[in-house]
C-alpha cells in the first residue's frame, strides 16, 4: 500500500451477491492513489468466510455515479482513474463479482 494522507483516503461502499442471492454489503477505506489490485486484495479477505472457496480474481465493476453504467476496474490501475473526487457516501460505488465457478 503506498503512503498517504488524510486527503488521498476515500471510502468505497462495495456489493457482493453470495450463491445464496444474499447481499454482502461492506465498506473498505483505501488511497486514491494505489492499484486497484489492493481493492482486490482487501475483498478477498472481506469475503473469505462467505464463500466456498477462495477465487484467485475478483471481477470489480464501478457504477457511475450519474447513470446506470458499470465499468469494469482494470487492477492495474490507480484508483483515481475511477474515483478522482469522493464518492457519494450513500451509493454503492463497486459491485464485486467472483469469477465463475467450474461446472461440473
Amino acid at each position: 500500500m503506498s503512503t498517504a494522507d488524510n486527503s488521498d483516503i476515500i471510502s468505497l461502499n462495495l456489493r457482493f451477491r453470495n450463491s445464496q442471492n444474499r447481499n454482502v454489503i461492506f465498506v473498505i477505506e483505501v488511497s486514491k492513489n494505489d492499484l486497484v489490485s489492493v481493492i482486490t486484495d482487501r475483498v478477498r479477505a472481506i469475503l473469505a468466510p462467505h464463500l466456498p472457496v477462495r477465487p484467485h480474481n475478483f471481477h470489480l465493476q464501478q457504477i457511475h455515479p450519474t447513470s446506470i453504467e458499470r465499468r469494469r476496474m482494470q487492477p492495474e490501475n490507480i484508483i483515481s482513474v475511477y474515483f478522482p473526487e469522493n464518492p457519494d457516501e450513500d451509493m454503492i460505488h463497486i459491485f464485486v463479482y467472483p469469477p465463475p465457478t467450474p461446472e461440473k
